[in-house]
């Protein structure tokens, strides 16, 4: 699961990096924006009309983006290891072949 929180969140600060366009914003501002989706969320907000739009714009599609990427990773890994599993794992038909030989041996 740190993986997945990992790759959302670097994903979401790529993409919250470039949040506020070309909209001079004080230095406190960017660095919330960056910090988190509530944060930026905030600082949209706060600023309304047009530029808080487009950062709230943003900030939901840097944490979508994020989250598709981790979600898929996470599928990937899943369906890897259910893959690996049923391959490794003896099933019924190799318990059965097991079972007789075991009584082929005996009689």
């Amino acid at each position: 699961m740190a993986v997945v929180g990992s790759l959302l969140s670097n994903r979401c600060a790529e993409r919250l990096a470039s949040a506020h366009g070309s909209h001079s914003l004080p230095h406190a501002a960017e660095h919330a924006i960056r910090s988190s989706l509530g944060a930026a969320l905030g600082v949209a907000h706060k600023l309304g009309g047009i530029p808080g739009a487009a950062i709230s714009h943003a900030a939901r599609t840097a944490f979508m983006s994020g989250m598709h990427l981790g979600l898929v990773t996470a599928a990937i890994v899943a369906l890897t290891g259910a893959v690996l599993a049923l391959a490794t794992v003896p099933g019924k038909a190799s318990a059965r072949r097991r079972q007789h030989a075991v009584e082929r041996n005996e009689g």
